[in-house]
């Protein structure tokens, strides 16, 4: 099976070079009627490269400006002309600019159409972020309090996030979900249960490239949402709706690793539920790189330390209870602010004002407030039992009329000390989906299991074998089958070998049918002879011995997989196409080389994807836990137990419904369109 030809035409990484196929034509709109008589026209270019549709048979250079076609985000999820997102397509929605210009424009916080900033970080931003800093080591948690107390300091945010605690809610519901899937194939009741094995769906390149080349596989993609927009459902209802404020309330920027976060957050099944306008769960995404540059244009040094970095808050007490307010702040919910229904004009607040001493007017006034107390009081009853006034304020000699509230960021802080800081899930610095799995079946047996790596030809591929203690003559038995799925390469396999068989029967499966039905399977010994030896059986062989060893048999070989964690990016999200790129100069193997000056004219960025830059940055993602890196221990899970309680208490907060649009999403199949400009050839 092979690629498309806009795939093969560069590297297999997680973006492409546009092609013709992202050439999109002008269309006019509201177009002028043409008459039979009307002379032709031509298209004239002036000094600042404007178009220009001109007559050709006048002579004049005036004329009707023709617009400027762009391709957006929705123009590249519609397409099925490329299979991922390419670096360098102008994206005019999604960019360090759009946050900076949101910035500069947000009124301040006591003035109307205020918006609250927040922003949340994946966890590979700061370790690429602490890898970009030459100068010393500095740890993810340092950076991230770093980050945090410039943006709030310099850019106005009120609460900076990680993504680890949506990470964690996203793993629950992955265990959960395939829990589903792996009891309904045991009992076979399939009805409205999608099959295995069941396939990670967290990066967005690759269900891009589901979508859009393999419609098959979309029923193996796991439903869990992604940590980023789970994170974006969090902020924009679950919190927004505990601060008082509406999803447009509030702009929510994402800093990931990857440029096909964008691509996500522009999804039209990620949006807030909102009664008027269709709001994102995601304002604007970000990679590492165009953060980096965001901040230093502001003024930011990476390397300047800030007085609580090391300190021990979030760290200490993570095993204990929730407290009576916290709880108190997960239940309750506070009514969001309601504008006066009156103008200024025929508000009876105003016309108090201006007839001071009027009883009758005063009495009308007395009644218009406190038909908006009541409207606008807070349901949420703060830890102190106090703060539940609300002022008006009228501002008579502008002719402007609002109602002043207190502010709905004035809980986020609180939120931002709830979630834990930095979760830490035992795995691969990808998400560890496969390893949640795993250690789920670990700790729901008093059995001790084994498991068992089989690395493919490099670290992108390896499988997950799960079996019981082996037997004196022969192996245990395999309870789970999973794998690690990294970069378009082994994607390509995948696909080959998921979307044609799904979940067929292992070979000792057929054989057992063929010898009821009195037939002799293929393979098998023949006369009383040992059959011989396929050259699949030899390679094997000889590459599990190389290993220290020992070969499958074909059963186990052709069983089929239950969990694949797929990533579009070699060597997964720290490697992702958005990370800060290295000058040469910072590689080690570059190091002693001298005559590079870093901050000059020679200095060049090293090629994505760099081997030794990654593995940098793979080492600082686990700097304080290394002993948790691809590793899936039986008391993982007891470390989180504050995590679990808070995630638990959440989800007891919200309705079935609720908690299918927090955590779940769907996918569907993009169509070629024929009678698009997209799809033609040139």
């Amino acid at each position: 099976m092979a690629f498309s030809g806009a795939l093969t035409l560069t590297d297999l990484n997680d973006f492409i070079t546009p092609s013709q196929a992202c050439i999109k034509p002008v269309t006019e709109i509201n177009a002028p009627t043409k008459n039979a008589s009307q002379a032709a026209t031509e298209i004239h270019i002036d000094s600042s490269g404007a178009y220009y549709e001109v007559s050709s048979s006048k002579e004049t250079t005036e004329g009707r400006k023709l617009e400027q076609a762009q391709i957006n985000l929705n123009d590249c999820l519609a397409c099925s002309g490329c299979i991922t997102s390419a670096e360098s397509v102008l994206i005019t929605l999604q960019s360090h600019i759009e946050v900076l210009a949101f910035v500069d424009a947000n009124p301040p916080a006591d003035q109307p159409g205020h918006r609250i900033p927040v922003m949340s970080i994946a966890p590979q931003v700061l370790a690429s972020l602490a890898a970009s800093v030459t100068s010393a080591s500095i740890s993810p948690r340092q950076m991230l309090r770093r980050v945090r107390s410039f943006c709030r300091a310099n850019m106005g945010f009120e609460a900076v996030f990680d993504t680890t605690f949506a990470r964690h809610l996203a793993l629950k519901d992955t265990v959960t979900e395939w829990q589903q899937r792996r009891n309904a194939a045991r009992t076979g009741d399939i009805q409205g249960v999608d099959p295995l094995p069941m396939i990670a769906s967290a990066c967005p390149g690759w269900i891009c490239y589901a979508e859009k080349a393999h419609a098959e596989m979309l029923p193996y993609i796991s439903k869990t949402k992604s940590p980023q927009q789970v994170m974006g459902t969090l902020v924009k209802q679950w919190m927004g709706e505990r601060c008082g404020a509406q999803p447009n309330d509030i702009y929510h920027l994402s800093v990931m690793p990857c440029y096909d976060k964008k691509l996500e957050a522009s999804r039209q099944d990620f949006l807030a539920e909102h009664p008027h306008e269709d709001v994102r769960e995601v304002d604007c995404v970000i990679t590492s790189g165009e953060f980096e540059g965001m901040l230093r244009s502001r003024g930011w040094d990476p390397a300047a330390a800030v007085a609580d970095e090391n300190s021990s808050v979030g760290l200490e007490g993570s095993d204990s209870p929730l407290s009576e307010d916290t709880q108190r702040l997960i239940r309750e919910k506070q009514s969001p602010p309601k504008p006066c229904s009156k103008s200024s004009g025929s508000c009876s607040c105003s016309k108090a004002v201006k007839t001071n001493g009027n009883p009758a007017s005063t009495d009308k006034s007395d009644e218009h407030a406190e038909a908006h107390r009541h409207a606008d009081e807070h349901t949420h009853s703060r830890s102190n039992g106090q703060d539940r006034d609300h002022d008006h304020d009228h501002d008579h000699a502008h002719g402007h009329h609002h109602h002043k509230h207190r502010s709905p960021a004035a809980n986020l802080p609180k939120f931002e000390e709830l979630l834990p800081e930095l979760l830490v899930h035992p795995g691969t610095s990808s998400g560890s989906y496969l390893h949640a799995i795993i250690a789920h079946l670990m700790q729901e047996t008093t059995i001790p299991l084994q498991l068992e790596l089989r690395k493919g030809r490099n670290d992108d591929f390896v499988e997950y074998i799960l079996r019981r203690p082996a037997e004196p003559a022969a192996p245990g038995e395999v309870l789970f089958k999973g794998a690690k799925c990294y970069g378009f390469r082994n994607l390509q396999n995948l696909v080959r070998k998921v979307g044609k068989t799904g979940r067929a029967p292992p070979r000792r499966v057929v054989a057992k049918r063929a010898a009821v039905k009195g037939v002799q399977p293929t393979g098998d010994a023949e006369d009383g002879k040992a059959a011989k030896p396929s050259i699949r059986d030899v390679v094997a062989r000889r590459r599990a011995a190389k290993n220290g060893g020992v070969a499958a048999d074909d059963a186990e070989r052709d069983r089929p997989y239950d969990y694949v964690e797929v990533m579009a990016c070699p060597g997964g999200c720290v490697n992702g196409g958005g990370q800060i790129k290295p000058t040469r100069a910072e590689l080690p193997s570059e190091a002693g080389t001298g005559g590079l000056d870093v901050d000059g004219q020679e200095a060049r960025e090293a090629r994505w994807g760099d081997k030794e830059w990654t593995r940098k940055v793979e080492e600082l993602y686990w700097v304080e836990t290394p002993e948790a890196r691809d590793t899936a221990p039986r008391d993982g899970a007891a470390t989180l137990s504050r995590a679990d309680e808070l995630a638990e208490g959440i989800l007891a907060t919200l309705t079935p419904s609720e908690a299918e649009r927090l955590l779940r999403t769907q996918y569907r199949a993009v169509e070629p369109d024929p009678n698009s400009g997209f799809a033609a050839q040139w």
